[in-house]
């Protein structure tokens, strides 16, 4: 399951990029990013006697962005993760554990304050859509992000560095009706190309 989420991830940011129109070499509009994601869900909820709780994880990410003009840009991202839902009896008990994968994409626009510099200091915002694996409903929310990229070679390659913070209230399979604030902060590095 979790190889065709990863497949369906990166034909969906490489159709887009080869979609857009080519740019000059000196007025790149393009760029796509991928790396690594660190998802840190603020998301704890009493439900039924039971405390529950979401453990951080490491994922990936890919994204593919658009600029319209120097400084506005229109970004499309896909991202995966893995926490652990801990399950805890209030009163006392033994405790459980499982895997909550969690398939991400959003949309959004980037505002680049350092628009066509080798530094590129961008805020962002975004709706989303996350589709979890057992334990949640799939949810949409809504989100912001800041993000720099820094351009290490002269045919496009760059380091880029975000930190995204979305607001996602997803319901309880197991208790209908019975929303928990998922609302996860997301650390992201990697690679980008510009073109």
């Amino acid at each position: 399951m979790g190889f065709k989420r990863v497949l369906v991830s990166v034909s969906i940011v490489g159709f887009c990029a080869v979609l857009a129109p080519g740019a000059a070499a000196d007025s790149a509009n393009n760029v796509f990013r991928f790396g690594a994601a660190w998802v840190d869900p603020d998301g704890e909820a009493d439900v039924g006697g039971v405390h529950i709780d979401a453990d951080t994880a490491v994922g990936y990410f890919v994204d593919y962005e658009r600029r319209l003009i120097p400084w506005l840009g229109i970004d499309l991202q896909v991202g995966y993760a893995e926490p652990d839902i801990t399950a805890t009896p209030i009163g006392g008990g033994a405790t459980a554990s499982q895997g909550e994968a969690m398939f991400t994409g959003s949309a959004g626009i980037n505002f680049h304050l350092l628009a066509r510099s080798r530094v590129d200091l961008y805020l962002g915002a975004y709706a989303n859509y996350t589709d979890f694996d057992e334990t949640f409903d799939s949810a949409t929310g809504y989100g912001a992000v800041v993000g720099l990229d820094i351009g290490l070679t002269k045919s496009g390659l760059a380091l880029t560095m975000s930190v995204r913070y979305s607001l996602i209230e997803a319901d309880l399979i197991a208790a209908p009706g019975t929303s928990v604030s998922f609302d996860p902060l997301i650390g992201q590095v990697g690679l980008g190309w510009r073109f």
